[in-house]
């Protein structure tokens, strides 16, 4: 019996020992079976979440789209909405622009027939009250030198006769003329001169300018404030070769003065100028300036350094392609500040229209775009800012022999003017 147990539990053993292999690998590839799917899930997971991000990110794209074109449309209706307005407060600043104009005319009209009470009214609208007096001052003191004095008188007569060619139109009586009171001038004694400069230097500076000979060009120019403020330059320019010497004196609104001399020399297709301002306390300002030509391009640079170290500089080029050109200006400073502008102007017949974009480096932008008339006699121009103020810009030239004359007026849209004249001596002349 013992014998038989043993036989059985053996038998047993040895079937337990061969089944456990076989379970043991149905097990394992249950497990691996799992492990798989898990995997596929994961993947699949992630496949669905990277389809979501994408759907998701081209509707915000999609949704960004849509939001700019709104933006867009809404600038694009605005913007018209804008030029229609500023069209229409250009038409009606036009409209009152001209019935001033016509009014200005008729009251000037009035006054030139009228007596000298009136005349000196008109200079006060013309020069400003202070130098309308200032005016009339060296008129009436020029009165009494010409009683005191033959020469003066005769002097007096060649300007009146001046005066008259100019206002006739006659290029050959005019030439003439100037020819005259040249002559005259040359041959006055120097006592006559001297008391001339003393009593009435800016009178005989202009007189000089007259006399001097073609090859030294002579100017003035005076420049009226819409507050009455009068600044002058007089200086001349004398050229020998490729150099031009220039000499000239600023004054200021207060009277105080600047001496101003440069030299310029041009090499080829390179001009450069060295320059030097010396003010009243004898501060001085420093300018050098090169200019450069290659092909349909100009380039600039030009500084401006004071005394203590401090500089300004112009970084200008400028592109011409036909009756098209395209400048690109900026001006920066020792303190870092800087701005650049951007002008564009197209040529079509007589009519010259200009874009011009002021951008600050601190943020701020200008725009304002411009219309000029131009014709033999000078040009008349309209300005318009984004702001929709307008500006008028008007310039009168005459040139008769070695003589030119400019006079220049800027009006705004509250009818303040600054004035640039070269004719004021012939004010002095009106009896």
């Amino acid at each position: 019996m013992k014998k038989i147990f043993t036989v059985g539990l053996f038998l047993a053993l040895t079937a337990g020992m061969s089944i456990n292999p076989v379970s043991a690998q149905k097990r394992a590839g249950n497990s691996g079976n799992k492990a798989a799917e898990i995997k596929a899930k994961i993947e699949a997971k992630k496949a669905e979440i990277q389809q979501k991000l994408q759907e998701k990110t081209q509707q915000n794209k999609d949704a960004a789209a849509t939001k700019r074109e709104e933006a867009r449309q809404k600038w694009l209706d605005k913007k018209q909405q804008d030029s229609e307005g500023m069209a229409q407060k250009f038409q009606q600043w036009k409209e009152q622009k001209a019935q001033g104009n016509a009014d200005a005319k008729q009251n000037w009209s009035e006054k030139k027939s009228g007596d000298n009470a009136q005349k000196w009214q008109q200079w006060k609208e013309k020069w400003g009250e202070r130098n309308a007096e200032k005016l009339q001052k060296m008129k009436e003191k020029w009165a009494q030198m010409r009683e005191q004095n033959p020469q003066f008188k005769a002097l007096s007569d060649k300007l009146s006769a001046l005066k008259e060619a100019r206002n006739s139109g006659d290029k050959t009586a005019w030439q003439q003329k100037i020819q005259e009171l040249r002559q005259h001038y040359q041959g006055m004694d120097a006592e006559s001169k001297t008391s001339m400069q003393q009593q009435m230097p800016e009178f005989a500076k202009k007189l000089e300018a007259m006399k001097q000979k073609p090859q030294q060009i002579q100017g003035s120019t005076t420049v009226n404030g819409p507050r009455g403020g009068q600044s002058t330059y007089s200086g001349s320019a004398v050229k020998q070769g490729n150099t031009l010497q220039q000499q000239g004196t600023a004054t200021g609104p207060g009277g105080k003065q600047a001496q101003h001399s440069a030299t310029t020399v041009r090499d080829g297709n390179t001009t450069s100028t060295t320059g030097l301002w010396t003010g009243p306390e004898g501060k001085t300002l420093d300018v050098k300036g090169t200019t450069t030509r290659a092909g349909n391009t100009i380039n600039t640079d030009k500084t401006w350094t004071t005394e203590s170290g401090k500089q300004t500089t112009l970084d200008r080029e400028t592109v011409k392609q036909g009756n098209t050109s395209a400048t690109t200006s900026t001006w920066s400073n020792s303190a870092g500040n800087s701005a650049t502008v951007v002008t564009s102007t197209e040529k079509t017949g007589n009519t010259v229209n200009t874009d011009v974009t002021v951008s600050t480096s601190g943020g701020q932008k200008h725009h304002a775009a411009g219309v000029t008339s131009l014709d033999k006699s000078g040009s008349s121009s309209t300005w318009t800012t984004d702001a929709g103020k307008q500006y008028e810009h008007e310039v009168s030239r005459n040139k008769d022999g070695d003589s030119l004359t400019r006079d220049a007026t800027w009006t705004g849209d509250n009818d303040k003017t600054l004035e640039t004249s070269s004719e004021w001596i012939f004010d002095i002349l009106d009896e």
